[in-house]
């Protein structure tokens, strides 16, 4: 079963606008063609109408999929294209926190789950921006040292996109390393603050990001 908030924001999109704007009495037309059963509208607003007769589809899982897939319909559109393009983008984000997605196999409406990755990866591109080389040159000056960076910061995004998640965060702290070293170098009187446990100050090639990461912390 769909969610309530589901449910009112799919009779929203039935109800429509501009180029797929339905008219009250076109909507009991609208589910009848979707293969239901359906009376005709009261004098109940159209939305309010409408998520009614969702409700009582809901129940019934083959029933609201019928309703789905009717709205994604190129046939609701007269085979309008660009207007069916649109609804399916809006169905598809209202769909999205169901773990659902619609897709036309030609003309025909498929409803699919959404894949695991294929969420983690929306999350990732709506949530996440990774670090450019412009923002790394604001601290970075050696031209050489960018360019190892920037290699690095392509093999991690290849990682995320690929679905390796474990291997970009190995990647990202591999990064993190480079940038933190590439600072200590250029302030070599602030970083020997740092001293081992001999209390002597250790030489920046032998440090790790433990160390880099403890400096930051205390700086």
């Amino acid at each position: 079963m769909l969610d309530y908030k589901t449910l009112e924001a799919i009779a929203e999109l039935i109800c429509g606008e501009g180029d797929y704007y339905r008219k009250g009495w076109e909507l009991p037309i609208f589910f009848r063609n979707a293969g239901l059963e359906c009376p005709d509208r009261d004098g109940t607003t159209r939305k309010w109408w409408t998520l009614e007769r969702l409700e009582e589809y809901n129940k019934n899982p083959d029933e609201i999929k019928k309703v789905i897939l009717r709205l994604a319909n190129p046939k609701e559109y007269s085979g309008n294209f660009q207007t069916t393009k649109e609804v399916i983008e809006r169905l598809n984000q209202i769909l999205k926190p169901e773990g659902l997605k619609v897709e036309l196999k030609g003309y025909t409406p498929e409803l699919k789950e959404i894949r695991e990755v294929e969420q983690t990866l929306d999350v990732m591109d709506e949530e996440f921006t990774f670090p450019n080389l412009h923002d790394i040159s604001l601290i970075i000056e050696d031209e050489n040292f960018l360019r190892i960076l920037e290699h690095r910061i392509e093999e991690i995004n290849k990682c995320i996109n690929s679905g390796a998640y474990l291997m970009a965060i190995v990647g990202m702290g591999s990064l993190i390393e480079g940038i933190l070293l590439a600072l200590v170098e250029k302030y070599p009187k602030e970083a020997n603050k740092a001293y081992n446990e001999k209390g002597k100050p250790k030489s920046f090639e032998n440090w790790r990001l433990p160390e880099f990461l403890d400096l930051g912390c205390s700086s």
